[in-house]
């Protein structure tokens, strides 16, 4: 969600060079100001973006609507394509128990310790302080909260933590979050625009239960009980009821590896390999390019 002012740009340029033009939506702010004229004003680089006549709108469905928010500046479905991401299913598998073993030694944790983690950018709309207020009033001391992620907002997250279970590591190499995934026993996504992102997606594809909340279409992920939908209530009813989830599945083994076994088997048989990801794209680019 960047400020589309590059797409302003390829419109006049495919003006410029008489060619089809063909623009790419990685998710949107709008939804939630569609019917406050003020915000939109404050997001009028995006709002300019959709209003501009291009051929194809290719729009990631990451849970923040981009699709509604299209529709709503009156662009018809022909000209939409709405795709999740992908994830990388052709990676070799990463072995669990070495992956454990190797995050144990670096980050010197006792052998039985119950992993959380959570992964993003650590800015405001990511809401990692809900992580960090439930993980606050866990007194087990072999639960630990691993915070992968840098961003504006990590020296303020920094300082809420009471719990010195908590441990911040910074920006990591993609193979590297893929090895801390393939550790943990549990991974929490508790955004407030969207869940839906590579995060989660990869989260499942490493079979670790989820608790996440039921907005921004993460609904659409749901299947089997492959993860713990939570509702968007109250600051203070988010935190507990994440609070309880966490004892819940420490505790209960069986319910925590039913809803792991369901989540890897979603994320085989239902989210796209980018290789097929990627070539949907492709395919309409090259579309557009042989009518030109």
């Amino acid at each position: 969600m960047s400020s589309n002012l590059p797409t302003i740009a390829g419109y006049l340029l495919s003006k410029y060079y008489r060619i089809p033009y063909i623009q790419r939506q990685y998710g949107t702010f709008l939804f939630a100001k569609l019917n406050n004229w003020l915000e939109l004003i404050k997001y009028h680089a995006e709002v300019i973006s959709f209003l501009l006549p291009a051929q194809k709108f290719i729009i990631t469905d990451d849970g923040t609507y981009g699709d509604r928010v299209a529709k709503h500046f009156n662009i018809s479905n022909e000209k939409i394509l709405f795709l999740k991401n992908g994830i990388d299913k052709e990676k070799k598998s990463l072995c669990k128990e070495e992956c454990r073993k190797y995050l144990i030694e670096k980050l010197n944790l006792p052998p039985n310790a119950f992993l959380t983690i959570t992964v993003s950018r650590l800015v405001k709309w990511k809401r990692v302080d809900r992580a960090i207020n439930a993980f606050n009033m866990i007194k087990e001391k072999d639960a630990f909260l691993l915070i992968i992620g840098d961003g504006e907002e990590r020296e303020h997250y920094e300082s809420l933590k009471n719990n010195s279970n908590i441990i911040f590591l910074g920006a990591l190499s993609n193979l590297e979050v893929q090895k801390y995934m393939v550790a943990c026993d549990l991974f929490l996504s508790l955004y407030d625009l969207s869940n839906l992102g590579n995060p989660l997606l990869e989260a499942m594809n490493a079979g670790l239960p989820i608790i996440t909340l039921n907005n921004g279409n993460t609904k659409s992920v749901y299947k089997n009980k492959n993860l713990i939908l939570l509702p968007c209530s109250s600051e203070e009813d988010i935190v507990k009821n994440v609070y309880n989830n966490i004892l819940l599945l420490k505790e209960n083994v069986v319910l925590r590896s039913k809803i792991a076994k369901n989540a890897k088997l979603y994320a085989k048989e239902e989210i796209l390999s980018w290789e097929d990801r990627i070539s949907m794209e492709v395919k309409e680019i090259l579309y557009w390019s042989n009518i030109n």
